[in-house]
């Protein structure tokens, strides 16, 4: 007998049909959860909105479809889970607290693993130009329960994966350290929906970026907090860029990779000719692949 638990604790509510008799609802748009949207649409009062849609980027999480905690005490094998998500084609956090085969998800979707944050002063004035969180592309078959990562959808709008036969297990470590000699980085999962009081100063993956300070984070998710290990007042961008790592070590996130000889590009990856070098920060393209960065 398999086991039974839901992380989706958005169900149609159970009202009386008269309930918005007295209400304008039909020229009323009603937002609803990704995966609820046909329940919504022929459950009566709620069918009765002028329009129903998903709320945007939302995520719902289930395992055989029955109520349960989400706090995991014990493993609990045998189970199938389902994950809809309203994807957007840029990259997003995921925790799942289950292994998943990438093998078996990976023609539709991208996934990628934490390499760590990165910040240089490009000209050397003592001043950080631009701080990204670097990416590895996940190259295994399987992933770690418990860990965070990232995924892309190859097509956007909202889409359910499911998993058979996983094994949910218990929480052992939510955070996972990342530091520099200067900062403390730490990437926390969460399996609960998280509001604008805990998220002040925290970093959350969207729109393909990491955001300071949003106003909610939805479960399943993981959020990225900074401070200075000496223990100083930390300044970090409101967004951080999330790049694949070969595009940092470029040291441009636009660089690319033409085969002529010395071709220039500016630091925001634009090219800029192959003749004469502007004032200021210059990347050099050379004919076997390799950049240069020249000051001038």
């Amino acid at each position: 007998m398999k086991k039974h638990k839901n992380f989706d604790y958005f169900n149609v509510p159970t009202t009386d049909s008269n309930a918005f008799s007295y209400s304008p609802i039909s020229p009323a748009t009603l937002h609803v959860p990704a995966g609820s949207l046909e329940a919504y649409k022929t459950t009566t009062p709620w069918s009765e909105f002028g329009t129903i849609v998903l709320i945007e980027g939302y995520t719902t999480y289930t395992i055989n479809g029955e109520m349960a905690s989400l706090n995991i005490a014990t493993e609990e094998s045998g189970c199938d889970a389902t994950f809809t998500h309203d994807f957007n084609g840029k990259w997003e956090a995921l925790y799942l607290p289950f292994a998943i085969d990438y093998d078996a998800i990976k023609a539709d979707f991208d996934l990628a693993e934490i390499d760590g944050v990165v910040q240089n002063d490009d000209d050397n004035d003592g001043s950080i130009d631009f701080t990204v969180l670097s990416i590895r592309g996940f190259k295994e078959q399987m992933t770690k329960p418990n860990k965070p990562y990232l995924i892309r959808a190859k097509n956007t709008g909202e889409q359910t994966i499911i998993f058979e036969d996983v094994a949910v297990c218990p929480t052992e470590e939510t955070t996972f350290d990342c530091s520099s000699f200067t900062t403390k980085y730490k990437f926390t999962g969460s399996y609960n929906a998280l509001d604008a009081s805990v998220l002040a100063n925290r970093y959350i993956v969207q729109d393909g970026e990491l955001v300071k300070g949003a106003s909610s984070l939805v479960p399943c998710r993981w959020y990225m907090t900074a401070t200075a290990r000496d223990g100083a007042p930390i300044s970090l961008p409101n967004k951080i860029r999330i790049m694949p790592v070969e595009d940092v070590i470029t040291g441009s996130p636009l660089l690319t990779s033409p085969k002529e000889e010395g071709l220039i590009y500016n630091i925001a990856g634009q090219q800029i000719g192959n003749d004469k070098l502007p004032k200021g920060i210059n990347i050099i393209r050379m004919s076997d692949g390799t950049t240069r960065k020249v000051k001038r």
